[in-house]
């Protein structure tokens, strides 16, 4: 029983010595070289900026008679210091709301309503005459949604070409 117990403790003590050697000769030394220079600095992001174009057809306008213009809400993700900025997509470009046509005599405008349970804008629509007529054209906005802390001071807000030079947008 002694003998068998010998061998027992000598196969075991063997395991344990070449588990041992294993790991511990299998380890390198990690060398590290010397520290390379700093790469260059990357663009500010726009990921938590909102940029998108919207449509407003006639038909999605709903008349509000309290104030006399025709009114379409439209819902946003956007807490409450968010700067929101519209513009009109026309044939000169991009000019944010209110939009006034002098030839038509048409007012475009928006207002935001930034709760924390539904945050919307308001855009409305006024053609200065007593008739009060639905719009007869779709209007194109884009839209562009700004967190508090991505807000940079010295952006010209009303220039959407400064806007989106300023925020890298696409």
């Amino acid at each position: 029983m002694k003998r068998k117990f010998n061998i027992i403790t000598k196969a075991l003590a063997a395991l344990i010595l070449l588990g041992t050697i294993t790991l511990t000769s299998c380890k390198k030394d990690e060398v590290q070289g010397p520290k390379g220079d700093t790469g260059a600095a990357g663009a500010d992001g726009a990921a938590n900026i909102q940029n998108y174009n919207i449509t407003i057809n006639p038909a999605d306008w709903s008349w509000y008679s309290l104030y006399k213009e025709w009114n379409y809400p439209y819902y946003v993700d956007a807490s409450s210091n968010s700067a929101i900025m519209a513009y009109s997509i026309s044939g000169d470009g991009e000019e944010v709301l209110p939009y006034l046509s002098q030839i038509y005599g048409t007012t475009l405008s928006f207002s935001s309503y930034l709760f924390s349970s539904s945050s919307r804008i308001l855009f409305k629509y006024y053609n200065g005459t007593t008739t009060l007529a639905r719009p007869t054209g779709s209007y194109y906005i884009r839209l562009v949604i700004i967190p508090p802390a991505m807000i940079k001071p010295g952006v010209d807000l009303t220039n959407y070409k400064a806007v989106k030079e300023a925020y890298h947008l696409k």
